[in-house]
Order: structure tokens, then C-alpha cells, then sequence
């Protein structure tokens, strides 16, 4: 069945409803002005959906599907403060497989994510062409730019310790 549902908290749900879970389409919409809206599976996020943050709360959004309350699979997340984004996959809340994170002056990173790093070309050989793909959609909207940071800072290291064994093979010849 269909309905429409205040809490006491202030928080409104209006959408479908099974077994007394949201279920089916609908969207809630949270007293702090963040919104859900898309599928719902025992009243948790599941398939595809949008999630957007208020503007008090940052304003950050992510669209695509979810599995029990989590970015999983195909989606997109926007950093509104920065302008960064990430377009690509994600495994249980995480960047998980081939996407691309884009700073906000337009710088691009194109890779395969594992746990929200870049993981580093060698890793990438070893693991195989397929390493990193989903199968299965879902997962929680906890995701801040400490995640974007973390994988720049991934990448430097990356490309230091590079610089260094370069080095230090030049040294000792």
C-alpha cells in the first residue's frame, strides 16, 4: 500500500509501504532538509535512489543504486563545498572498481578503486582486468572528502616512492 508519515523527530516518509517497511518507491525527507529519494527494500535504501544533503549540512548528493542503505554499484557522488565528484562504482559505501574522481577546478583522476584508494598500476596487473567489478547494488551515504584526499595521497606516495627507486637506482651506478 501507499502512504504518507510524520515523526515525531520531524522526519517524512511518503511512498510505499509492505509488511509495515518502506518498500517500493518513495522518498523520505529528513528534518534537517536532506531528502531519499528512489527504491526502498525493508525499509532500507535499495536499487536506485538520489540522496541529496540540505545546504545547512553540506550539500553533498549522491545518485544511483544502493543495497541495504549503502552506495553499491554504478553512481555518482558530489562534494558541493569543493565541486569534486566521483562517477563510477562502489562496493558497500566505498569507491570500489573503475570510476573517476574529478577535483573542483577540473582535474581528473581516472583509475580502479579498492576500499576508496587508487589502487597503483603494479597492483592493477596483478589483480586482472576484472579486479574490483560488482555484481550487486547498495550501501551508506557516510562518504567525505577525507576519501578523495586519502586517494590523492595514495597516488603522491605512489608516484614518490617511484621517484625514489629511480633515484637510488641512479646513485648506484
Amino acid at each position: 500500500y501507499a502512504g504518507k508519515i510524520r515523526y515525531q523527530c520531524g522526519n517524512v516518509y511518503t511512498g510505499q509501504w509492505q509488511h509495515d517497511r518502506r518498500a517500493g518507491v518513495g522518498t523520505y525527507w529528513f528534518a534537517c532538509g536532506d531528502a531519499y529519494t528512489g527504491e526502498w527494500r525493508d525499509g532500507m535504501y535499495h536499487g536506485h535512489g538520489k540522496y541529496a544533503g540540505s545546504e545547512d549540512g553540506g550539500g553533498d548528493s549522491y545518485e544511483g543504486e544502493w543495497s541495504e542503505d549503502r552506495p553499491h554499484g554504478e553512481g555518482r557522488y558530489c562534494y558541493r563545498a569543493s565541486g569534486a565528484r566521483y562517477r563510477g562504482q562502489w562496493r558497500e559505501g566505498e569507491w570500489h572498481g573503475t570510476g573517476t574522481y574529478t577535483e573542483g577546478e577540473g582535474t581528473a583522476t581516472d583509475g580502479v578503486w579498492r576500499g576508496g584508494l587508487l589502487v597503483p598500476l603494479w597492483q592493477r596487473r596483478q589483480c586482472g582486468e576484472n579486479m574490483g567489478r560488482t555484481d550487486t547494488f547498495g550501501e551508506s551515504i557516510e562518504v567525505s572528502s577525507a576519501k578523495a584526499q586519502r586517494a590523492r595521497a595514495a597516488a603522491a606516495a605512489a608516484k614518490a616512492a617511484g621517484s625514489a627507486a629511480g633515484s637510488a637506482g641512479a646513485a648506484g651506478d
